[in-house]
């Protein structure tokens, strides 16, 4: 009884901690999104696609 005791312990353990790296992981997301609004990272992201296509299209053409 003892050592199912202790692995069901080990067990309950872990998955405290995976879910404690994962609250973090998600607190940490937040943090990031306030810091950095989402939508004017993408926005960002899509101008530079824009001029990526752009200067192949260029480079392409010659």
């Amino acid at each position: 009884m003892n050592k199912v005791l202790k692995g069901l312990v080990r067990i309950s353990l872990t998955q405290f901690q995976d879910s404690c790296v994962e609250y973090g992981r998600q607190q940490a997301m937040c943090e990031f999104c306030k810091d950095h609004p989402v939508k004017k990272l993408l926005e960002s992201a899509d101008k530079m696609n824009q001029i990526k296509k752009s200067l192949t299209t260029s480079l392409v053409g010659d």
